[in-house]
């Protein structure tokens, strides 16, 4: 699986949160994190989940 340095802290961030709070971050709360829109997490979850 070929990701994008954004794509590799972005699916950390996910597992960590994952991890330490028992489910997954909320679109909100990955944007919030990483200072972009929900829209630009929506295309990196999308492109995360195309790639497997």
């Amino acid at each position: 699986m070929n990701l994008t340095p954004k794509q590799l802290r972005i699916l950390d961030f996910v597992r960590t949160y994952r991890s330490n709070e028992g489910y997954s971050p909320t679109m909100q709360e990955i944007a919030n994190e990483f200072g972009v829109s929900k829209v630009t997490v929506f295309e990196h979850v999308e492109a995360l989940v195309g790639k497997g």
